[in-house]
């Protein structure tokens, strides 16, 4: 299950990233982590929240549960300045993914359309706006603490290689 968002801004961001030296995104990939992974969380407790009112409306009550198994994967930030996070559910929670998108059973009668229970797109859909002010801000605030940390550490690298 996938879903991508892109946000004005952060595409001007990326390539700025992409356009660095791999030195200098060396150091910003630790910001953009930590930025896309408060957005992420914020995500995950929504779809948490959705996916415990699904539980306690009675569907699968003797799997494990979905809402304790939504997980944040750590963020990838690429070579190329692409960067991306993952919320999801954890693999041994199989039924996430047929409840998300509905399924077909097997009946005696035959087969039978199992409707739709969303939450994680929904949870998604609620909270983006606040994801992404929220990923704006802690990248607006780490500016300065990454372009200090990148620039001490070329002053260190310029050090080393004068000796």
């Amino acid at each position: 299950m996938k879903v991508q968002m892109n946000a004005d801004g952060f595409q001007q961001f990326q390539e700025a990233v992409s356009g660095l030296e791999p030195f200098y995104r060396k150091w910003a990939a630790p910001f953009i982590r930590d930025a896309l992974d408060k957005a992420a969380q914020v995500v995950a407790q929504e779809a948490r929240i959705r996916a415990k009112d699904l539980h306690d409306q009675g569907h699968s009550p003797n799997s494990p549960n979905i809402y304790e198994n939504i997980v944040v994967r750590r963020a990838v930030v690429s070579e190329n300045g692409l960067s991306y996070i993952r919320v999801g559910v954890a693999k041994k929670v199989a039924y996430a993914i047929p409840l998300e998108y509905g399924h077909i059973i097997r009946t005696n009668a035959g087969y039978r359309h199992v409707a739709a229970r969303p939450f994680m797109i929904p949870a998604f859909e609620a909270r983006k706006a606040e994801a992404l002010s929220i990923a704006r801000a802690a990248l607006k605030e780490s500016i300065p603490a990454m372009l200090q940390r990148a620039a001490l550490a070329k002053m260190r690298r310029e050090k080393r290689g004068s000796k």
